[in-house]
């Protein structure tokens, strides 16, 4: 029997009523850049329709891919011993340490440059404050431009390692490029650059994903990504309070460049993963088994 999930009205609200708050910090000033997306009429309107009307699958009628229709058919139990199991697994996985590491620096870098845009920009545009939210902004909106594009290029190439080293070393020339952009005080620049920025490191996060997915299967994705997040985010409080250090004391080119070296390391951890797909090698498999 197909298990039914009630979406529940704070669920659901996370949904559609979302604010990205820009917390900008400076040694005498104290910004927030509040980017409201909803109102009080599309709240109660999303509420009514998904809480009275509609029910929410956990997953779709038919699988999409032979490789989940395998693994709908095995049993599990879904005991503490399977999930500490799939977690031994993980752990003494080479490949995964690696992308684990990697991936970590990454999402570092990202957490950095998202919390300390207003210390960039304000040594190089006095007074932008305004200014300052508005590249941040630039950086998320083109983060989810990256993560669509690079998930549709993976689906069509299935190249996973390939686009995960490509997307990171694009990353890192960026970065670089955003920290010399700066000094040019060209604003349209800023925000090219700033785009470009936003593409590779908010692309890169789906890729990594479908990466992990692919070198644990059948594992748990969710189990798979819920790890890659807790170096992730400890490495992100790292980043950010060294890097507002070095910024401190040196400038803010400074402070960029140490996240290129840690960029620098991340990729070369990236490169010494191995090609072992093995949920490409399932569906090949099994769709072929299938045709026959």
């Amino acid at each position: 029997m197909e298990k039914l999930t009630w979406a529940s009205p704070f669920k659901i609200g996370s949904i559609v009523q979302w604010e990205i708050s820009l917390k900008c910090t400076t040694a005498r000033t104290q910004t927030i850049f509040n980017f409201e997306c909803t109102t009080g009429r599309t709240q109660t309107i999303f509420n009514y329709y998904f809480n009275g009307t509609r029910i929410l699958k956990d997953k779709p009628p038919l699988p999409p891919s032979p490789s989940q229709a395998q693994l709908r058919s095995s049993p599990k139990d879904g005991t503490i011993k399977e999930f500490l199991l799939s977690l031994k697994r993980l752990l003494t996985s080479i490949d995964y340490h690696l992308l684990l590491w990697s991936f970590g620096i990454n999402y570092g870098v990202l957490t950095a440059v998202c919390t300390l845009p207003n210390q960039f920009i304000l040594s190089h545009f006095p007074g932008g404050q305004e200014f300052a939210g508005h590249v941040c902004l630039t950086i998320i909106v083109a983060g989810m431009l990256g993560a669509v594009v690079f998930g549709v290029l993976l689906d069509k190439t299935h190249k996973y390692k390939e686009t995960t080293l490509g997307v990171y070393i694009l990353t890192m020339v960026s970065l670089v490029g955003f920290t010399f952009i700066l000094g040019t005080k060209s604003t349209i620049l800023v925000y090219l650059t700033a785009a470009a920025l936003g593409v590779f490191l908010g692309g890169y996060i789906p890729v990594a994903y479908e990466l992990g997915a692919e070198l644990t299967y059948p594992l748990s994705e969710g189990t798979v990504t819920g790890v890659m997040l807790i170096p992730g985010s400890a490495l992100g409080i790292l980043f950010t309070t060294a890097t507002t250090a070095v910024l401190e004391r040196w400038g803010d080119v400074a402070a960029n460049m140490v996240m290129c070296g840690a960029l620098v390391l991340g990729a070369g951890l990236t490169a010494g993963i191995s090609r072992n797909y093995y949920r490409l090698r399932a569906n090949t498999l099994l769709g072929s088994s299938s045709k026959e």
